[in-house]
């Protein structure tokens, strides 16, 4: 039992391997380990612990884990790209213990469920998904008791510290412009204006999953058989000749540590049951394709020896496609983040005397939102065959999803000292095949009716669109919800998964993370990571057997 940065010598082979310590990892772990505590675990994980790291469990230091020398967040440099203005985008993830949930932005938003239901895979429709949608989670907010779940890890709540002021505005603002406010949108339909909740304590901590699931049972003394190494990377997964998984190869993360002299630096360790690999959207599929599975034509140019051949692999990356707009606001700095973020308030006191604020993401009002019937009439042709096809006849599937924030979410160096008050609209269902800017361009000009009532009914002319258009494509960014790029469909679909999450065409190898997702949501995508751990978890108990001997004996 342990949290270790070098494989302990009595740990050369296992009965589970969980490749990646992220969101499922550490739900699925810690899940396997209270079904049967004699089973053998080993959690690999490329970043550091975080266990009580200040800006992991204090929500409103959250965006330091996101410096350029913060270990906390691994930054993928995407290809140039000449739709974007030749810019090259940065793609954030986690890479500490507890994966994403240690660094987001902690947003309590599930999908609809048109979103489950469109995956069309036998027992993750939204009716197999809502058990472990409720399962996590310990609820304090307003709703339906059906709808949420009350004895699960992580505590949901609005935490100890509002703005009320930018609470009050947005939800205002928005009701003003002819949205509806709800109590709750976690309800697999509802669309409308909320006062949100967070992954947050109502004691203003973090609810990270290393937090909530790993850490109690590290040290807790009943699972003597759960182990995790830090500050390791996964190189492959090894097979047999049967193409049955044996174990992986890693290496010591050489951001983190150095091979003494003579070290060849990759390791093995067996598994005698299971490998599970969860190492992310975007971490996932080349430990597949240096293992030997994914497509031919990859494989052969990398010098790598076929073993599956799974072209499916690395293919359909999603993402939702975020712009922030940033307004200079009319709040008292205790209302906004900004002092804090900009070194005006000082932390250290803050943590000395607990303040409450330490508890706040600077997010207090979320929605998902459908355009009105005057709106809709107002967008062009190429908008209203996508709204006809895919969004007329259903209702409860929303446009975008909007947040607002009081303080600034960007760049800093672009702006003045000051309070301000930031909005963040991302498309829930991006049709992006290089037509992105035209499609955003017509849901931004949709969205002036926010403004005051004086620049409402606006007629734009043909220099305006282009205006508009140049805009997004230098300030459109990504939201940090990559998903499908090792999706559960058939094999002849491009699947890479089963609906047991096996890979196809090999043995004992199994991937749940949200790579797995074929279609997107409507979501923060931890809220998805989340009920994925949570049914994978519920998977592989069954197909091991694991607590069967001690219920048949009671």
């Amino acid at each position: 039992m342990g949290n270790h940065t070098t494989l302990p010598l009595d740990l050369k082979e296992v009965d589970l391997i969980v490749a990646g310590g992220g969101t499922a990892d550490c739900i699925i772990a810690s899940r396997l380990a209270d079904a049967d505590p004699r089973l053998s675990i080993l959690v690999v994980e490329s970043g550091r612990d975080n266990y009580n790291v200040p800006s992991v469990i204090h929500p409103v230091l959250w965006q330091g884990n996101f410096a350029p020398d913060e270990p906390r967040v691994f930054f993928h440099r995407a290809a140039k790209e000449e739709q974007l203005a030749d810019r090259e985008f940065l793609v954030e993830v986690g890479n500490t213990l507890g994966g994403g949930s240690s660094v987001s932005l902690m947003m309590y938003m599930g999908g609809h469920r048109c979103d489950y239901d469109s995956w069309n895979t036998r027992g993750w429709t939204a009716d197999d998904l809502w058990p472990y949608l409720r399962k996590f989670e310990t609820y304090h907010g307003l709703g339906r008791e059906e709808h949420h779940g009350y004895d699960g890890p992580i505590q949901v709540s609005g935490g100890p510290f509002r703005s009320v002021e930018a609470e009050n505005g947005s939800i205002t603002a928005m009701r003003e412009v002819g949205y509806h406010e709800v109590e709750d949108l976690q309800d697999l339909q509802s669309i409308g204006v909320a006062r949100i909740l967070k992954y947050v304590s109502p004691q203003g901590q973090r609810q990270d999953v290393a937090h909530t699931y790993l850490h109690p049972r590290l040290q807790d003394g009943r699972h003597p058989n759960l182990h995790v190494l830090v500050e390791s990377q996964i190189v492959r997964v090894i097979f047999d000749g049967s193409r049955r998984t044996s174990g992986v190869e890693f290496r010591p993360n050489p951001a983190m540590q150095s091979n003494p002299v003579g070290d060849p630096g990759k390791k093995t360790v067996r598994a005698r049951k299971l490998v599970v690999l969860s190492c992310g959207t975007l971490g996932t599929p080349p430990i597949l394709e240096r293992s030997g599975a994914g497509s031919p034509e990859i494989l052969k140019q990398a010098g790598v020896p076929l073993i599956a051949n799974l072209p499916g692999v690395g293919r359909d990356y999603q993402d939702h496609n975020l712009s922030l707009y940033v307004y200079k606001a009319d709040l008292p700095p205790e209302a906004t983040t900004d002092g804090i973020h900009t070194g005006q308030v000082d932390i250290s006191t803050l943590l000395v005397s607990k303040e409450k604020v330490l508890g706040w993401n600077g997010i207090d009002a979320s929605s998902k939102i459908r355009p009105t019937s005057t709106e809709l009439s107002e967008l062009g042709p190429a908008f209203r065959e996508i709204w006809d096809r895919d969004f007329e006849g259903a209702s409860g599937k929303p446009l975008i999803s909007m947040v607002s924030g009081a303080g600034l979410l960007g760049d800093r160096s672009r702006v003045r000292p000051g309070q301000y008050f930031s909005v963040g609209v991302y498309t829930a269902y991006p049709y992006s095949r290089g037509h992105e800017a035209a499609y955003v361009l017509e849901t931004a000009e949709d969205g002036m009716p926010l403004a005051p009532s004086a620049l409402q009914n606006l007629e734009y002319a043909p220099e305006d669109d282009a205006a508009i258009e140049d805009w997004i494509r230098h300030n459109i960014t990504t939201c940090w919800h990559g998903i499908g790029t090792c999706k559960m469909a058939p094999k002849e679909q491009l699947g890479v998964v089963d609906e047991h999450l096996g890979v196809h065409d090999v043995h004992g190898l199994k991937v749940a993370d949200l790579s797995i997702a074929p279609e997107n949501d409507c979501a923060n995508t931890m809220n998805t990571a989340l009920a994925i751990g949570e049914k994978a978890a519920d998977i592989f108990i069954q197909e091991l057997g694991l607590g069967q001997s001690e219920r048949s004996a009671e």
